[in-house]
């Protein structure tokens, strides 16, 4: 579930996953993956990725020129398809969170919840109807890596023949309600209650809570 702040033109943007874990005793115990932090990027798509790509390297001008969009190339970068791609790859994940790392923090961490109990090896993932999920190249990489038939989703002859086939339907809200309506407004609450109570701690002291920066707004909501 994603979690935005919009404070003094900083936003910041992370992602908590929450699971129920069923212990040895039958009771279970509510838990929360570590944050996924990527304010100030774009989360994308493999297929948007890759047309990132493409579109960069194409500008790429063998006299190391700037292209028409004023790319700024450094003129001693050698011309190796290496060298060139390993840029490109650079400007591309300056501004943009490639979804294949947003899912393998949820594995995981997925991983790391479950472990020990009679889920370990079974456990599923579940997203709302982000688009970037649901795409075909991503749903290929989950397939490879041995995800394919652990996501919650409708399967069969249910929606056939409209776009939510092997998709959640709609945005299916009502699964996150909790976290989306309470949880995160809960989170919002006291992070500013925490902050007004250590406002008169010295800048630098531990117990200090802030909301100054990207770094310290997620400290803030970490603790």
């Amino acid at each position: 579930m994603a979690f935005k702040i919009n404070l003094f033109n900083l936003l910041f943007v992370g992602n908590f996953g929450v699971a129920l874990r069923k212990e040895a005793d039958g009771s279970f115990t509510g838990m929360k993956t570590s944050m996924f932090n990527y304010s100030g990027k774009w989360l994308v798509s493999f297929e948007a990725y890759d047309r990132l790509l493409v579109e960069l390297a194409t500008k790429w001008d063998v006299n190391h020129k700037r292209d028409k969009l004023a790319i700024k190339f450094p003129p001693d970068l050698p011309d190796s398809a290496l060298k060139l791609e390993a840029f490109v790859h650079e400007l591309v994940s300056a501004h943009n969170m490639h979804i294949k790392h947003f899912i393998d923090h949820l594995i995981v961490e997925g991983n790391r919840i479950f472990a020990g109990t009679d889920t370990s090896d079974t456990w599923c993932l579940f997203s709302d109807g982000l688009i970037q999920f649901w795409t075909p190249l991503t749903q290929a990489y989950i397939v490879s890596i041995g995800f394919g038939d652990r996501i919650w989703r409708a399967e069969g002859e249910t929606n056939r023949g409209n776009r939510y086939k092997m998709k959640v339907t709609g945005n299916s809200p009502e699964v996150n309600v909790g976290t989306d309506n309470d949880g995160f407004r809960d989170l919002g609450v006291s992070m500013a209650f925490h902050v007004g109570l250590s406002f008169l701690y010295k800048v630098g002291d531990e117990r200090r809570f802030s909301l100054g920066s990207i770094p310290e707004i997620a400290h803030t909501m970490e603790r």
